[in-house]
């Protein structure tokens, strides 16, 4: 059993107050989650991200990378695969943890999930594994209308490393500390950096959206997702 510790903060970027109706007006809400103690369950979630099956159509060439915004080597990120597929305990946990999280992420915001939401809400969950000198390129996950909240965590990192969010006027930068998680709405375009450290950056990374999603279109009949509520 893992004994996790957590604390949530809802970081909201802003526009400067317009000062006529074209200047630009947003909010970019980032919910900022810290794990501590995570020694045990990062070694177990790595072990089963590196040990996973990992047939030949995870590569690049068989792959739009650049069409997705990938530049790495290997990432999991394809309809027939979710990484929260399994009884291991370790990805039990972190499918907890993703779970409660959403509800607190929600609740900062002010957003009431009906039951009727709760039973629509699905998952699709990847792994991102990035060797020295490679990135993600510029990319958004859902732009559709029933596109919901995005998230990314760090298993691996180092100071050097950041993931940038695109506002529309500038981009915020969130350095990739190990054991947290920044959730997002899912049309907001992001990137990493170059990574520049000695082992592997692993990451998790997971879309949260309603089940009439239809962003992956004729890809969508395959999409291997779970249920969030279940």
């Amino acid at each position: 059993m893992y004994f996790l510790e957590y604390t949530h903060e809802l970081v909201k970027y802003q526009s400067n107050e317009p000062l006529n109706p074209m200047a630009p007006n947003w909010t970019l809400p980032l919910m900022q989650s810290q794990v501590y103690d995570t020694e045990d369950w990062h070694r177990d979630l790595r072990e089963y991200a590196e040990n996973i099956p990992n047939p030949d159509y995870f590569k690049k060439d068989t792959i739009n990378l650049e069409f997705d915004g990938w530049s790495t080597e290997e990432t999991n990120r394809i309809p027939e695969y979710n990484f929260l597929s399994t009884d291991n305990f370790a990805v039990a946990e972190f499918r907890n943890f993703i779970r409660s999280s959403h509800d607190i992420y929600c609740k900062a915001l002010g957003i009431v999930l009906t039951d009727e939401m709760r039973e629509h809400l699905r998952i699709q969950c990847w792994v991102n594994i990035l060797p020295p000198g490679e990135s993600i390129k510029p990319h958004n996950h859902y732009c559709g209308a029933n596109s919901w909240i995005s998230g990314n965590y760090s298993l691996t990192a180092n100071k050097d490393t950041y993931t940038a969010y695109y506002a529309p006027s500038h981009e915020v930068r969130v350095q990739n500390n190990p054991g947290m998680l920044i959730q997002f709405p899912s049309h907001v375009a992001h990137y990493t950096n170059t990574y520049k450290g000695n082992d592997k950056r692993i990451t998790i990374a997971y879309d949260i959206f309603f089940d009439k999603l239809s962003q992956w279109s004729g890809e969508y009949e395959a999409l291997k997702e779970m249920k969030l509520y279940a």
